[in-house]
């Protein structure tokens, strides 16, 4: 069997650490994720997502189609976010895409990839199949 390369970074996994998560976005481009961010904050307030989840599906959409965001980028950036100490990020609320994309160590939030790796974990896979919130094996996924 070959080696698997991760598609979106071009490198083994066991070296996905040392690749920033962000760094295919162009530093014009975080302002307008900042945007968003900011939206999807206000519309949601951090545990009421249920009641506001069309709401914000209509914002990621906007997101995507008007200003070219990547989808997954700024739910990773919404979960840093979400998952971040709470203290410490409503101090960087208004800088949160920047503070995101630039960061390269440890920090107050986690990682982009561990996130990612959270979500497709053995834990996350089987949250999927009961919940349906990601595509899995054998399913299609809920997104168009």
């Amino acid at each position: 069997m070959g080696r698997r390369f991760h598609r979106r970074a071009g490198v083994e996994p066991k070296e996905l650490k040392k690749v920033s998560f962000y760094s295919h976005i162009s530093p014009s481009r975080i302002h307008t994720y900042q945007c968003y961010i900011d939206r999807a904050l206000e519309l949601c307030p951090i545990l009421e997502f249920e009641e506001d989840d069309f709401r914000l599906h209509e914002l990621i959409a906007e997101a995507v189609s008007k200003d070219s965001l990547s989808e997954l980028d700024f739910e990773i950036m919404r979960l840093q976010y979400i998952f971040a100490d709470k203290r410490l990020r409503e101090k960087c609320r208004h800088f949160w895409a920047e503070r995101v994309t630039s960061s390269k160590k440890a920090d107050f939030f986690p990682t982009p990839w561990s996130i990612i790796s959270t979500m497709f974990s053995e834990y996350g896979r089987s949250a999927c199949l009961h919940e349906q919130v990601c595509a899995s094996p054998g399913r299609e996924s809920t997104q168009q």
